[in-house]
Order: structure tokens, then sequence, then C-alpha cells
């Protein structure tokens, strides 16, 4: 498929899967309290943390493996077993220190809710293991007519709760756990239908899976520093009121991934082929196509910087207004993290994921030094700074890993122009 194509395709798909949680603002906002917000962000920061340990990154191992699937001794689909096989075995792993968490009340969270998340989090993986190859395997349409159905039966369902069984916390909750549940089963029928799943266990391949994944967890824990400390932070200081206050501030922010995202997912498979390959023209196309990347980026938070705080009074309840003024350096942070998604890809695809994880936790550290400090003297505001710098850091430290494993021609001469223009006629 032409890559403008794709870029249609992942961009009308971004749009139309984002107008799904857009639409849940409203209905959560007006519906719930400040404080059953509160219970949904930290149930994000927990989901998040556990996360890390479920998913352990299988998905992405299987998806670096099917660009080997065409070497004569290897078995995609026996490779695709070890993963599910990883997967539930750090599963029930993690059931452990989550007994600990709530056996000794340190989370202040319902006890359901706790109970509910390892297992929505085994289904998202699963789910994402097929979705994810389709990207890979450049089905756009696939892809995108997955994410958008996902989301449309997930605000269908919180809906449908909100308004009539569970008008809190839970209805939210539950809609999660069925529509994952429903879309893993989904999603596994095309996987065992694309794929022919082959059910043997492989030593290797269980152990290739784990020295990918291993590596990551680091970065993961480094992740969750940058997207959640923030708000267990503010949930110590502050209460749960203002966790909901300050998600929904990160959930407008977010809007920036509409316009990003679409653009990275479709250029994806290239960037992985280009890597693989090593030609000039994919090395000028990778540079020129990231300070594209980098123009979008800024036109679309100017965008969103002017629009939203007039457009927010209409959309969320009175009691989230105060989130405005989060916005502008959270929307700052959005720019770094979607730069910081384009310059990784090379780290992945070269499987030195320990690299990742440097750059990762060591930004989430820095991140979470700034918020303790900055709390002091600019309150909930400081520690949107924090998270800033945060993104900022990862970014710088993944541009320099990247560019040392895998250099590119950043200064564009006189002598790439027919290497730039030949780039982009053939896509």
């Amino acid at each position: 498929m032409h890559l403008k194509y794709e870029f249609s395709w992942y961009f009308i798909g971004r749009v139309l899967s984002y107008i799904s949680p857009l639409l849940l603002i409203p209905i959560l906002t007006h519906n719930l309290s400040t404080e059953d917000y509160g219970i949904v962000g930290t149930y994000t920061s927990l989901y998040q943390g556990l996360n890390i340990f479920i998913n352990m990154s299988v998905a992405g191992a299987i998806v670096r493996a099917y660009m080997d699937k065409d070497i004569k001794e290897f078995n995609f689909s026996s490779y695709l077993f070890n993963g599910f096989f990883v997967n539930v075995l750090l599963f029930f792993l993690t059931l452990i220190p989550l007994f600990i968490l709530v056996k000794l009340n340190l989370i202040d969270l319902p006890l359901i809710v706790l109970i509910l998340i390892p297992f929505i989090i085994i289904f998202a993986t699963f789910k994402s293991y097929k979705h994810k190859l389709w990207n890979i395997q450049k089905e756009a349409l696939k892809y995108n007519a997955f994410e958008i159905v996902f989301g449309f039966c997930l605000l269908i369902m919180t809906a449908a709760f909100v308004y009539s069984l569970f008008p809190d916390w839970r209805g939210r909750i539950y809609a999660i756990t069925l529509t994952e549940l429903c879309f893993c089963i989904t999603s596994l029928f095309f996987l065992f239908k694309e794929e022919s799943v082959v059910f043997k266990f492989n030593k290797k391949y269980f152990i290739d899976i784990i020295k990918y994944g291993i590596p990551l967890l680091p970065h993961a824990l480094g992740l969750l520093l940058i997207v959640s400390a923030d708000k267990l932070l503010i949930n110590k200081i502050y209460g749960l009121s203002n966790v909901g206050i300050y998600s929904v501030a990160i959930g407008l922010s977010s809007l920036l991934s509409i316009f990003t995202i679409p653009f990275e997912q479709a250029l994806t498979p290239y960037i992985y082929e280009n890597l693989k390959n090593r030609t000039i023209i994919g090395n000028v196309k990778y540079v020129v196509s990231f300070y594209i990347y980098i123009l979008l980026c800024f036109i679309t938070s100017l965008l969103l910087y002017f629009l939203l705080p007039i457009i927010i009074p209409f959309f969320i309840g009175e009691a989230f207004f105060p989130a405005i003024e989060f916005l502008s350096i959270l929307l700052i942070g959005q720019i770094f993290h979607a730069l910081y998604r384009y310059v990784i890809k090379p780290i992945f695809y070269s499987k030195k994921t320990y690299l990742v994880a440097i750059c990762t936790l060591a930004s989430g550290l820095i991140g979470i030094v700034f918020q303790i400090f900055l709390v002091k003297y600019f309150g909930m505001l400081g520690i949107a700074i924090g998270t800033t710098l945060a993104h900022f850091f990862s970014f710088i430290f993944a541009f320099y890993h990247s560019n040392r494993l895998y250099s590119m021609p950043w200064k564009i001469h006189l002598e790439h122009m027919k290497y730039i223009r030949l780039a982009f006629i053939k896509t």
C-alpha cells in the first residue's frame, strides 16, 4: 500500500478511535465525582505499574521476530506460542506482589479494582499480539478498523453502565474489563487463523523473548515514573479529587497524539525495513520524516493550546475547569514524548533494549526528583513541569543512543537533495 494512503488510514483511524475517549470525558466528568474520577486515575497508574511485569514487551518481541520469519531455521508460529507461555507465567507471578499490596492496604482502591487489574492486563496483552502484527504487516485497514471498533464499544459499554447500573467509578472499570475480554477473544481468533500458532514449547524462543523483555523492565519502570508518579504524588499530597482534575488535563493534552501517532504508525514498517537494508535513500527519508514530524507536533500543539481553553467550558463538568491550568506545560511534554517514540525505534530494532531501559529509567528518576522539588514552589503545576522535563530527557537520551547505533545524516546537504526527491517520489 502507498505510504500516503497508509498515513490516511492511520490518521482517520486515530481520529475516529480518539472520538470515543473524547466523548467519554463529558460523560464521566458530568456523572462521576472528582473522587470517582480519582479512583479511575489511580487505577490507570496501578495498571501501568503491574503491566510492566505481565506484559514485559512480549508483543514487541513478537513484532521484531516477524522480521525474521523468512529465515529457514526460524518458526514464527511456534514463537507465538512461547510468547503466550511467558505472559501467562508472568501473570501468575504478578499475583504475589498484588496480594501483598491488598494485605498491607498500601493502595487506596476498592478491592474489586485490585482483583480485576491483572485480568484486564492479560486480556489487553493477548489482544495486542495480532493488532501490532497488522501494523508491521502493513495491514493499515485491519489495524485501524480493530482499534476504532474497540474504542466505540468501550464508549458504548461505559455509557450504558454509567447511565444505568453503575453511575460511579464501577461503570468505567467494569466496561474496560468486559470490552478487553471480548476483543481479546476476537484478536486471538484472527491470530490463530492468520498465523497458525503452533503449540510447542521452545527453550530457545522462550529465552529470546525473556532476553528481549527483561532489559525493558527498568524501561517500563522509568515509563511508569514518567506517566504515573505525578498522579500518585498528587494523590498523596492533594487527594483523589485533584488526581481526577489532573487526569482530565492529561487526557486533553494527549489530543496531540491524534495527529502524531498516525504519522509514526504509518512509518514504522518502513523504518524497520530501512534499518534492515540500510540505504542512503532510506536514511535520508528517516531524517526528513523526523523534521516533518517536529513541525507537525509544533503546529498541532499550538492549535490545541489556543482552542482547548475555549472549548473546555462547554465540554467538561465545572468541577474539572482547573484542568486548564496544566494544559500548556503538559502539551510541551506530549511533544517530547512524541519525538521520543520516533527516535526510540532503531534501538528496539537493534534488540539492545537495555539502552531503552537506560533512557526511560534515568528520565523517570530525573522527573520525579523535579516533581518533588518543584511542588514546594509551584504546587501541582510544579508536578506537571517535572513530568514534562522527564519527557524531554527521555527524548534526548533516546536520540543519543539511537544515533550511536544507526548514524543518520541529520545535516541535510545539497548532495542529499536528489535522495530526498527520490525517497518521497517512491512513497
